[in-house]
């Protein structure tokens, strides 16, 4: 009856995962041998993911041994090899993930992407604290304040990514005086490459001080006339202020420079 017609079904949809999974794994084998740089490791966890869902996780395990022989540090695929190595990989997926992701970011080599990641994992899973504590291991806000910049004290990518995140989480926790001090920085490194407006007129927008918020946007834009995230902050404020005309043109032009600088990294 229709019990069996729905069982029939299923069975059949396993047994073409099954055949689907078994033509991956042979086709990323193959792949790996010839240019391993083309296969990226959302292939593979995508190998493991659906290894989990058909029940068979030891067809995907050879093809994350020998992607790693090729990028032992890949943490994706370190991830995802934790999670098909575990004694219920389903059980993993569902309620471990976390804490596997943790583990396997905790064991990064290099200690400055290790704080890096870690200190993101800690944004995304809404822990502020643990987050601040790892960007901190990135760069001393307190050295860098009042410091002009010099070829000395340049800030690197990593630590620019702290201090933006450092930043984030003062406005979150309205910690004005560290968010002030983050603004100082950004003035005298030129951070934002309008000589930190950028960053005082988000201050502002914290605080409310809408007008005042605008009038560093506006400053902002004269000096960086490219910028879709200060046009889309500007339309912002000018839909809090009721000017919804304005609002929506900036809008439009933030995201046309977006449109603009994303073909800009392709090319």
């Amino acid at each position: 009856g229709l019990e069996s017609e729905e069982s029939e079904g299923v069975d059949s949809l396993m047994t073409k995962l099954d055949n689907n999974l078994n033509s991956m794994v042979q086709i990323t084998r193959r792949l790996l041998h010839l240019e391993p740089n083309r296969v990226g490791n959302r292939i593979i966890a995508e190998v493991c993911r659906n290894s989990i869902t058909s029940g068979n996780t030891d067809i995907a395990k050879p093809i994350v041994e020998l992607y790693l022989e090729y990028f032992p540090e890949d943490t994706v695929v370190l991830f995802h090899k934790a999670l098909i190595s575990a004694s219920n990989p389903k059980e993993a997926w569902q309620e471990k993930r976390g804490e596997i992701e943790k583990q396997v970011l905790s064991n990064i080599s290099d200690p400055t992407q290790r704080a890096t990641a870690l200190g993101l994992f800690y944004r995304r899973n809404n822990e502020p604290e643990k987050a601040a504590t790892e960007f901190n291991k990135l760069v001393d806000i307190e050295a860098l304040e009042g410091q002009p910049v010099s070829e000395a004290n340049a800030t690197t990518g990593a630590q620019q990514l702290a201090i933006t995140q450092l930043f984030e989480l003062a406005i979150q926790g309205k910690d004005w005086e560290t968010a002030d001090k983050i603004v100082g920085i950004a003035e005298l490194q030129n951070l934002d490459s309008c000589e930190g407006k950028f960053f005082s007129g988000r201050v502002s927008i914290a605080k409310e001080q809408y007008q005042k918020a605008l009038r560093l946007l506006d400053e902002c834009l004269e000096q960086r006339p490219v910028f879709s995230h200060a046009y889309m902050l500007r339309s912002r404020i000018q839909g809090i202020l009721g000017n919804e005309r304005a609002a929506i043109e900036d809008a439009r032009r933030a995201i046309s420079f977006s449109i603009i600088y994303n073909l800009i990294s392709i090319f």
